[in-house]
């Protein structure tokens, strides 16, 4: 399940990712702004957010687990293909 995110802001500065008792926040895309309209310095953090339970958090990151192994054993192929290319001998 691909997370789905929302437009967000704080006057703190959040963390990519929050545990909660039974929800997970993951955050991308933070950056750090100035608001004439607000008191002080008039710093605000602005970001995405998406909001998930902690078995749907789960799910997601063996998924993306899955996928990046995938990733990294075609690298892995591509790489001894290009040494073999190469000359070289496994």
């Amino acid at each position: 399940m691909e997370p789905v995110y929302i437009q967000a802001e704080s006057a703190v500065c959040p963390p990519e990712i929050e545990v909660g008792v039974t929800t997970v926040y993951l955050r991308k895309n933070i950056f750090e702004t100035q608001r004439a309209d607000l008191p002080g310095d008039g710093t605000m953090y602005v970001y995405e957010e998406a909001q998930m339970s902690k078995d749907e958090a789960v799910a997601a990151l063996y998924e993306a687990s899955l996928a990046q192994r995938q990733i990294t054993a075609a690298q892995d192929d591509a790489l001894i293909e290009l040494y073999e290319m190469l000359g070289g001998e496994i």
